[in-house]
């Protein structure tokens, strides 16, 4: 299995996307195979990051929408 379609593989058993055969099999290669779990724990961890990071900014944005909409309504002044 080449690095791409491990990557898929581990995208698709993290999104719960394998057929309960495939993702025993799956499974059974994480427990025999460290490097194959040291790679699902990084891209669960790496996709975590990822997630926080649109919160982020869509929080930011929202942020910046609140502001203007206030400004433009006179309710705050910028300094």
């Amino acid at each position: 299995m080449d690095r791409i379609e491990l990557l898929d593989a581990v995208e698709r058993y993290l999104q719960n996307e394998m057929a309960p055969d495939e993702r025993y099999a799956f499974e059974h290669l994480r427990t025999t195979n460290p490097e194959v779990d040291q790679l699902v724990v990084e891209h669960t961890v790496f996709l975590n990051q990822l997630a926080k990071l649109g919160e982020q900014r869509a929080f930011r944005t929202t942020l910046h929408e609140v502001h203007n909409n206030l400004t433009d309504k006179g309710l705050i002044k910028e300094t």
